[in-house]
């Protein structure tokens, strides 16, 4: 049976205040943690550990939110520029540069499709 929500809140303010002794250094035999309610050192540790379990969880659940976002992002980007992507470009095309005038020094092709491509 879950727990009513007025436990719920006893618990998050505990285990608040559990995070903030071990955040200090406090041991789990501390008289400032089983004053908290804990029967034992134990129960505080196993507290503890239910509560970084739950933001794991939590944090896991955000982590696929933003991985799916960007996946899509980067769908989108991709099939904008697929197209332009797969043309063949004169820059890369090795036909092209070959073609040059006779009058022309070697190397002039090149500059002139670079030039252009700016």
């Amino acid at each position: 049976m879950a727990a009513s929500r007025l436990k719920q809140d006893e618990t998050a303010v505990r285990r608040t205040q559990l995070l903030r002794l071990h955040h200090m250094g406090v041991r789990y035999d501390d008289e400032r943690i089983l004053a908290l309610g804990y029967a034992s050192p134990n129960a505080a540790r196993r507290d503890l550990n239910r509560a970084l379990a739950a933001h794991r969880d939590e944090e896991r659940a955000e982590v696929s939110v933003y991985r799916q976002q960007q996946n899509e992002r980067l769908d989108a980007l991709l099939e904008a520029a697929w197209p332009r992507a797969t043309q063949p470009h004169p820059v890369f095309n090795k036909d092209a540069i070959s073609r040059r005038r006779a009058d022309q020094p070697p190397g002039a092709a090149l500059l002139l499709l670079l030039r252009s491509a700016n």
